[in-house]
């Protein structure tokens, strides 16, 4: 199987990482990569709260679902069941995703279950609703990681960093190179993490592409070695 441009385009981004941190040297390195891992990890534990107070304030999700519903096909065979408390989660027990994707479906079913059963929604109603939801968790990740670099910027940006950083730069290093690299990998593995939901039930024009990817399949399997543990 050929490698796609998707792969090459992973290859790319991971090089400039071992670049970067090749040349910024060790201890910048180090820094950066301990940043990143501060604000991915704050900013993908602020995205379910933000989620729902941004559902909550402005009603993000009825609208995002009502576009995805016009406008996005599912990749899943789908058909309205009864509404009854059960039906939901059994089809959701039964659908072929990775685990993560189908606790995704099954959290957000007992938080706001009752509003589809009241409403007699089947399968597909609650397929567009869940993506709407990832969407908007999407945002707000991108959201809060954006601030939380803005202001590291500022402080970074700062007299004293910038007499630290001409003094620390020019030391090229092995161990950076690895540390850039590992960056990186951390970066596209929560990025890719966020967005195989939607990668998972939609059906879009750059899937069959995904679907053939050396990178999309190793990520599946170290997921699904995960949540086998």
């Amino acid at each position: 199987m050929p490698v796609n441009w998707f792969d090459i385009a992973v290859l790319g981004f991971l090089t400039w990482g071992a670049v970067n941190g090749y040349f910024r040297g060790l201890t910048l390195s180090l820094i950066n990569v301990l940043f990143w891992l501060f604000s991915m990890a704050l900013a993908f534990y602020a995205k379910g709260p933000a989620a729902v107070f941004v559902n909550q304030q402005y009603g993000l999700n009825p609208l995002i679902t009502q576009v995805l519903s016009k406008n996005m096909d599912l990749s899943l065979r789908v058909t309205t069941v009864p509404a009854v408390d059960d039906a939901l989660p059994v089809f959701i027990q039964y659908m072929p995703v990775n685990p993560p994707v189908k606790v995704s479906m099954l959290e957000y079913f007992y938080r706001e279950g009752e509003k589809f059963i009241y409403q007699g929604s089947g399968p597909a109603e609650f397929l567009y609703s869940w993506v709407a939801e990832v969407l908007v968790q999407i945002l707000c990740f991108a959201a809060a990681l954006t601030i939380i670099i803005a202001l590291f910027k500022l402080v970074e940006g700062a007299w004293v960093l910038k007499k630290q950083e001409k003094l620390l730069a020019g030391t090229k290093s092995l161990t950076g190179l690895f540390m850039g690299f590992f960056k990186n990998l951390f970066v596209l593995s929560v990025i890719i993490f966020l967005v195989s939901p939607l990668l998972e039930v939609s059906d879009f024009f750059l899937m069959e592409d995904l679907s053939t990817s050396y990178v999309l399949k190793i990520s599946n399997f170290f997921q699904y070695i995960f949540w086998r543990i």
